[in-house]
């Protein structure tokens, strides 16, 4: 998390953090479970990063299953 502030006396609050987009469609259901469909997100790519090793083969295993080829 890189900052949480208040916008308002409502309840409402700003959460800056910066997290994998693999993980960008988990978060949005989580986000709308916990705020009982109120939160709202938005994202944008701050960089790209390269994967390890294992995390390249396992993506590289899932397109070729998929018929995506590689």
């Amino acid at each position: 998390m890189l900052g949480l502030s208040q916008l308002c006396d409502c309840g409402s609050f700003l959460i800056e953090s910066e997290i994998p987009q693999a993980e960008i469609l988990q978060y949005a259901t989580s986000l709308r479970s916990q705020t009982q469909g109120q939160g709202t997100f938005t994202m944008s790519v701050a960089r790209l990063e390269p994967v390890s090793d294992h995390l390249a083969d396992v993506i590289v295993e899932t397109l070729e299953r998929e018929g995506a080829g590689v």
